[in-house]
């Protein structure tokens, strides 16, 4: 078992009102445990972001950097986005 140390912290209503929510699931034993999936979840989410701006982004920019020609001109960026979200929105519930 991990060593563990105590932290006292001040959070918001709605952060206390989640926090218990998922400690109904039963799914979790204590507030820590909670907290520790949140923070474990938050670590994996940046080193995944920041591999995709290595490996993805940084190249890409490069890449257009050298050959200007490679872009999408921003009113097709447009078209596609607003495409995307209309066809999200007919087959997604909004609650």
């Amino acid at each position: 078992m991990p060593h563990t140390l105590t932290l006292q912290v001040t959070v918001s209503e709605e952060t206390l009102d989640f926090v218990k929510k998922k400690l109904q699931t039963g799914d979790y034993s204590s507030e820590g445990e909670v907290i520790d999936e949140i923070v474990t979840s938050a670590r994996e989410n940046e080193a995944e972001l920041e591999q995709w701006l290595r490996e993805v982004a940084v190249p890409a920019y490069k890449n257009h950097l050298a050959d200007p020609s490679t872009g999408i001109p921003l009113e097709q960026v447009k078209a596609e986005l607003a495409e995307d979200l209309k066809n999200f929105q007919e087959n997604h519930e909004w609650s």
